[in-house]
């Protein structure tokens, strides 16, 4: 069955996947939260315990925000429903890889050494997957003619937050995460100001907004990820 016949199906399964994700996401936050330090690693709680809490509270923030588009993807008429559920694929993306950037520190928080190398590996599948995962419905959906963009977006994305690194004057870790809360914010924004606005709710509009978003959440998921393991490496030596 082609994607624009069960957008709504998909949307309704991703929503329950993502709603659940965001509650392991803020069950994290609130841990790191309430627990202290273990004995002899208040040093290097004090520097990865912020980090690891704002990245999954950014995560979070992206559960949510891609659980609310796919609720109300139902509501959507026509393409207006298949380009909302790009966008909340796009967000779905980059929340995961959050997620899976905030166990690095996490795990030095915990002194699990077994388990250090794990997440730099299973990262390169969750943001190849995901990537993946939430370009398929731009690929079905859209029907653009240019589909090679797909394959040029990840490439801009990674040599865009190599440049962000290298240039950037303030600790890129940082920077990402803040940009990350503006993306998801503005995109939660767009998404429920459709509704009530007849201007943005162009299909051209659409498209334009909806490639934007996936550009973006490359760009932000590569920065956070290389930015990430730079700073914890940083703090460990």
């Amino acid at each position: 069955m082609p994607w624009n016949n069960k957008v709504v199906e998909v949307s309704k399964g991703h929503a329950s996947v993502t709603g659940l994700l965001a509650g392991f996401s803020i069950t994290i936050v609130v841990l790191l939260v309430t627990l202290g330090p273990l004995p002899g690693n208040e040093k290097i709680w004090n520097f990865l315990n912020p980090v690891t809490v704002a990245t999954f509270l950014v995560s979070f923030m992206g559960y949510i925000a891609a659980t609310v588009i796919y609720a109300v993807v139902i509501q959507a008429e026509g393409a207006h429903e298949s380009i909302l559920h790009s966008l909340a694929s796009s967000i779905f993306f980059y929340a995961g890889v959050l997620a899976f950037v905030g166990l690095y520190p996490l795990v030095h928080i915990a002194r699990v050494d077994a388990l250090t190398t794990i997440p730099a590996f299973t990262l390169v599948g969750v943001v190849v997957g995901g990537y993946l995962a939430a370009a398929t419905p731009y690929h079905d959906l859209l029907s653009l003619k240019s589909k090679h963009i797909l394959v040029t977006i990840p490439f801009l994305g990674l040599l865009t937050a190599l440049l962000i690194d290298q240039y950037s004057g303030r600790e890129v870790i940082h920077l990402a995460l803040n940009s990350g809360c503006v993306l998801v914010a503005l995109i939660f924004l767009f998404c429920m100001l459709s509704f009530f606005v007849t201007a943005i709710r162009k299909e051209r509009v659409f498209i334009v907004v909806a490639w934007a978003v996936l550009y973006g959440s490359a760009v932000l998921a590569f920065s956070t990820t290389y930015s990430m393991y730079k700073f914890v490496d940083r703090v460990m030596m």
